[in-house]
């Protein structure tokens, strides 16, 4: 609300038509619970001739009243109408309200293709929540086609932004190898970030993730860490970036990584028990490697 001005002067204003002063009221007697007092300054906002911005999110917080039941009765398709005002006036967060009510079901019929091109709109405003759930569809393939490599596009978007449940999905599939190359230190990053959200539903998983990947390393992760002895060996880091960068770009290579993951434990345990074994790989990989830095 506007300190510059007290309660009676910003309802003065209001009554004037001040679109301003209105969705200010409608702010301040929700914050204070009054809700049939703050639909009653939203309705006047999103009833206002004149298109603004201030009279989308009116329309929107309208649309929130009524889908929550708060100082009107609760009614969806009233929800629904308000939100798709604001949403055809461009309004990301009634674009994103009005695709959850068509992945629901909430005072329209269910439609998955609908929900998305709401949730799009939305996101390509930058909307997280929008971006996330797009993401969670191409997963699916609820509403558009599978595909893992937008479902990680836009996961990565919300979860740079601090979206936990994006965070938490991005990690996952990189841990797994689920439609991505295998990349544990992605995971863990990921996990690490959630891992410090207090709060976070996914905390304690992701604490408990970031336990076993760490437990992991030095005794199954990978034969190069057992050859050159540790995990942030230069070697080492020359070879996951060969893994990232090359091997991950073509579908053999990504093929290649997962045959990797799921043989190497076994491999790399025996060859820190087998020195002259052990020598020989580390030989054949040296050259490897050299010819990858000449590239």
């Amino acid at each position: 609300m506007d300190n510059t001005m007290n309660i009676d002067e910003l309802k003065t204003a209001a009554k004037q038509g001040d679109v301003l002063a209105q969705v200010q009221l409608g702010v301040h007697y929700t914050e204070a619970e009054d809700y049939e007092e703050a639909v009653r300054w939203y309705r006047l906002a999103a009833e206002q001739r004149e298109a603004s911005d201030l009279r989308a999110c009116a329309q929107n917080s309208l649309g929130h009243a009524y889908n929550e039941g708060l100082g009107v009765p609760k009614d969806a398709k009233d929800a629904v109408k308000w939100w798709r005002m604001a949403a055809e006036q461009g309004l990301a967060g009634a674009q994103l309200n009005l695709g959850n009510a068509y992945n629901n079901g909430n005072g329209v019929p269910e439609d998955a293709k609908e929900a998305v091109k709401w949730f799009r709109m939305a996101a390509e405003q930058g909307e997280a929540f929008a971006q996330h759930n797009l993401g969670n569809a191409y997963d699916k393939g609820n509403g558009v086609g599978k595909n893992m490599v937008e479902a990680v596009k836009w996961w990565r978007m919300a979860a740079e932004q601090g979206l936990a449940a994006s965070q938490f999905n991005l990690a996952n599939v990189y841990e797994q190898g689920d439609g991505v190359a295998e990349n544990k230190e992605e995971a863990l990053k990921w996990y690490r970030k959630l891992a410090e959200q207090d709060g976070s539903d996914y905390q304690a998983r992701a604490q408990e993730k970031v336990r076993v990947i760490l437990s992991r390393k030095d005794g199954c992760c990978y034969i190069a860490t057992a050859v050159y002895g540790s995990y942030d060996a230069p070697e080492v880091l020359c070879l996951r970036q060969f893994r990232d960068e090359t091997l991950s770009a073509f579908l053999f290579g990504r093929l290649f990584i997962r045959v990797y993951y799921f043989l190497s434990p076994p491999i790399a345990r025996r060859l820190k028990n087998m020195r002259r074994t052990n020598a020989v790989v580390r030989r054949m990989l040296d050259v490897f490697i050299q010819k990858c830095l000449s590239i």
